[in-house]
C-alpha cells in the first residue's frame, strides 16, 4: 500500500523527468545563483538599446540638420530682383543706367492645419505653424501665394515669407563648409555610439562575476558599478564633445547637437554619492546639505553636456572653449575617483553602525 502511495506521489516528478527539454525547474531552483546572470543580461541589453537609439538619433538629428539646419526648419531661397530707371537726374535717364533693388527673401513651406479632419494631425500642424512664429519672429503669407488661391479654395500646404534679405535676414542652412563639418559630426558621433555601448556591456560582465552576498551586491558592488560605467560613458562623451569643438574651430561653422540617451542621468549617478555625503553631513551637523551649494554644484556645472558645438573658428574665445571643453574631461575622472570611494565609506559606515546597533559597545576603538 505504501508503494502504491509513493508511485501516485511521485506520479508529477516522473513525468517532468520524461518531458524533453525541461529545464525549468532546475532554472528556478538555481535563480537566486543566476541574479547576477541575469543582472548582467539586463546591462548587455541596455547596451544594445542604447547603441540602437544612439546611432538613430545621431544620422536621423545630422541629416535632418543638414537639410532645415539649427531652427529645424526647411528655408528657401527666393530671388526678387527688380532694376528700375534712376529718375533723379534726367541725364542717368536718358542714358538708361539702371538701379538694383533686392527684395529677395526665405519662405517656409507648412501643412495647413485646416485641410485635414484628424484632430491629432490638426494640433500637430497647428503647433508646427506656433514654433514658426516663435522662431522667426512672425510669419505670413507669402504675397503670390494668396495672389493664386480661389476664395472657397483649401491648400494643402502653406507657404510664408519668413524674412527678406534686404532686411539681414540669413539663412541658418548650412553651406559647403557646413555640410562637410557636420558630415564629420555624424561620423565621430557614430563611432562614439560603439565605445559608449561597450562600456556598459563591461559593466554587466563585472556584474555576472560577483559572487558576494545579496546584501552586499545591491548596496556596495552594483551601485559601484553603475556610479563607475555613468562616469566612464559621461567622460568619453564629453571627450568627443570636445573633438566636435576641434571641428567646429577648424571649419567655423556651427554642428547639430545630437541626442544621447540617458545622458543627463549618468550625471547625476556620477554626483549622487556626493550628494549623499552632503546630506549626510548636513544632517550631522544640522546644517542642510552644506556642499549642494559648494563642490557639487561647481562640478555639476563643469561636468555638463554642451548645449550646442558652436566654437568661434580661429580665435583665443574659441581655443578657451576648447579648453573648457577638455578641461571638463579630466573634471569628470576627478568627480569620478573621489565618488567611489565616498560611497565605499558611506557603506562602510552604515555596516559598522548596524552592527553596532545588533550588539552595542562602547566605541573606544576605530569602527
Amino acid at each position: 500500500m505504501k508503494d502504491y502511495l509513493n508511485m501516485v506521489l511521485d506520479f508529477p516528478k516522473t513525468i517532468n523527468k520524461m518531458l524533453p527539454q525541461n529545464y525549468f525547474s532546475e532554472m528556478v531552483n538555481n535563480s537566486e545563483k543566476s541574479i547576477y546572470d541575469w543582472i548582467g543580461q539586463v546591462f548587455r541589453i541596455l547596451a544594445f538599446v542604447f547603441l540602437v537609439f544612439m546611432l538613430s538619433n545621431v544620422i536621423v538629428d545630422g541629416f535632418k540638420y543638414l537639410t532645415n539646419g539649427s531652427n529645424g526648419f526647411n528655408e528657401s531661397y527666393v530671388e526678387d530682383i527688380e532694376f528700375v530707371e534712376d529718375d533723379e537726374e534726367e541725364e542717368m535717364e536718358d542714358e538708361g543706367e539702371e538701379n538694383m533693388i533686392d527684395e529677395s527673401y526665405y519662405t517656409i513651406t507648412l501643412l495647413n492645419p485646416d485641410a485635414t479632419d484628424d484632430e491629432d494631425e490638426f494640433e500637430s500642424r497647428q503647433e508646427k505653424i506656433v514654433l514658426a512664429e516663435e522662431v522667426f519672429g512672425r510669419v505670413r503669407y507669402e504675397d503670390d501665394f494668396l495672389e493664386g488661391l480661389e476664395d472657397d479654395e483649401t491648400p494643402d500646404e502653406l507657404i510664408f515669407n519668413v524674412g527678406y534679405v534686404g532686411d539681414g535676414y540669413e539663412s541658418d542652412d548650412p553651406g559647403a563648409l557646413g555640410i562637410i563639418a557636420n558630415i564629420l559630426m555624424i561620423l565621430l558621433f557614430s563611432y562614439a555610439a560603439f565605445p559608449l555601448s561597450q562600456v556598459i556591456s563591461h559593466a554587466g560582465n563585472s556584474v555576472a562575476k560577483s559572487h558576494d552576498n545579496m546584501i552586499k551586491f545591491l548596496f556596495r558592488d552594483l551601485v559601484l558599478v553603475v556610479i563607475r560605467a555613468a562616469g566612464y560613458i559621461l567622460g568619453l562623451v564629453l571627450l568627443f564633445s570636445a573633438f566636435a569643438g576641434v571641428i567646429s574651430f577648424v571649419f567655423d561653422e556651427s554642428l547639430f547637437l545630437p541626442e544621447i540617451p540617458f545622458v543627463e542621468t549618468f550625471g547625476l549617478i556620477l554626483l549622487f554619492p556626493l550628494t549623499a555625503f552632503a546630506g549626510l553631513l548636513g544632517s550631522l551637523l544640522d546644517s542642510g546639505a552644506i556642499l549642494e551649494t559648494g563642490f557639487v554644484s561647481e562640478a555639476l556645472s563643469l561636468i555638463d553636456t554642451p548645449q550646442t558645438f558652436t566654437v568661434d573658428g580661429w580665435s583665443l574665445d574659441g581655443l578657451k572653449t576648447l579648453l573648457t571643453m577638455f578641461a571638463s574631461v579630466l573634471m569628470v575622472f576627478v568627480v569620478l575617483f573621489v565618488a567611489l570611494p565616498i560611497w565605499e565609506f558611506i557603506i562602510g559606515l552604515v555596516t559598522a553602525l548596524i552592527k553596532w546597533i545588533k550588539g552595542p559597545y562602547f566605541p573606544h576603538k576605530a569602527l
